[in-house]
Parts: C-alpha cells; sequence; structure tokens
C-alpha cells in the first residue's frame, strides 16, 4: 500500500510473525535527502503503512540536508617550500553535507584546518587539512582538504637557497 500511495518510497521489505506482529523497513527519497523508517510490531498491514508514512512525513518535515560545500570547491593556495612552483591549490576533496534539524540549518558554520606552508613533494589528492561544519561549537562533520596538483622537488641549489631564505626569515 505505501508503494501504491507514496511515490517518494522506493524500497521496502515487510514482514509478519505472531509474535513480532506486522513490520515494515521503507526507504524514502525527497530531494536530495533519503531517510528509512522502521515499524515494528504493529497490528495490521495498514498500521503498519500508516505509521511509516507518518513517520516519513515528520523525519522530512523537521530535517534537511544541508550542503555548505561541494567537492572540488576551492579553499585556499598555501605556500610551498623547496618546490618548483611557490604555491599550491587546495580543494575540499569530498562534498561537505549535514543532516540536521532544520532549526539548526543557518547555525552551521565551517571551520578550515590546514598548515601555513608545505614542503614539497606533495601529490594530487594528498590530504593536507580538513574543513569541518560546526554547530554551537561542536564539530558534526568534516572532510578532507586536498592538494590539486603534483607539486615536484625542485633542484637541488633551489632547495639550498631555500633553505637559507627560510632560515633567515626565521631570524627576523
Amino acid at each position: 500500500a505505501l508503494l501504491a500511495t507514496d511515490p517518494t518510497v522506493d524500497g521496502l521489505k515487510t514482514g509478519h510473525t505472531d509474535a513480532a506482529g506486522y513490520c515494515l523497513a521503507a526507504s524514502s527519497k525527497r530531494e536530495d535527502m533519503r531517510l528509512i523508517s522502521v515499524i515494528m510490531g504493529t497490528e495490521s498491514q495498514q498500521a503498519r503503512a500508516d505509521q511509516s508514512r507518518e513517520l516519513l512525513n515528520w523525519g522530512f518535515g523537521h530535517f534537511t540536508t544541508v550542503t555548505k560545500a561541494p567537492a572540488g570547491q576551492f579553499v585556499s593556495k598555501v605556500p610551498v617550500w623547496f618546490g618548483e612552483v611557490k604555491e599550491v591549490e587546495l580543494a575540499t576533496g569530498d562534498s561537505l553535507q549535514i543532516l540536521t534539524d532544520k532549526t539548526q540549518k543557518n547555525k552551521i558554520t565551517t571551520v578550515v584546518d590546514i598548515p601555513e606552508s608545505l614542503e614539497a613533494p606533495i601529490k594530487k589528492g594528498q590530504e593536507i587539512g580538513k574543513m569541518m561544519a560546526v554547530i554551537d561549537g561542536k564539530a558534526v562533520a568534516s572532510v578532507p582538504i586536498v592538494a590539486t596538483s603534483d607539486i615536484e622537488q625542485s633542484g637541488f641549489m633551489s632547495r639550498i637557497w631555500q633553505r637559507f631564505t627560510r632560515w633567515a626569515q626565521n631570524l627576523f
């Protein structure tokens, strides 16, 4: 009955035993959010369908998926020591998505944790840091921040010069 009456329901498993009653696990997708309801111990097929529908409607009514950063989003450029190039671009390695109560969605902030500089060699896709979704001071999700390109180590003389430059900068 649930598959026929709710086009967003795309999967389910029913069951019945005298001991367990009528049971149902149902999957529903609306927009970019999927929820699963599990109903156990009801008195009839209709009751399990009604309770599942009610639970799914409640879930979709009270929760939402918030995307704070899509996969591949530019995050920052970071200086690179001892490399053939002087900086590397960083991006999110995955999409930063959070399933949250609708009342909390405007409270979500992001925090980026990356080093001030890096040393070559660096490989494309190498994890450099992380981006976290934060609600009320608590991290609720995180994704890696990755290098968007390979950075090869510079030649021997260039590395010597860069080491001297770095040493001199640290003096002052």
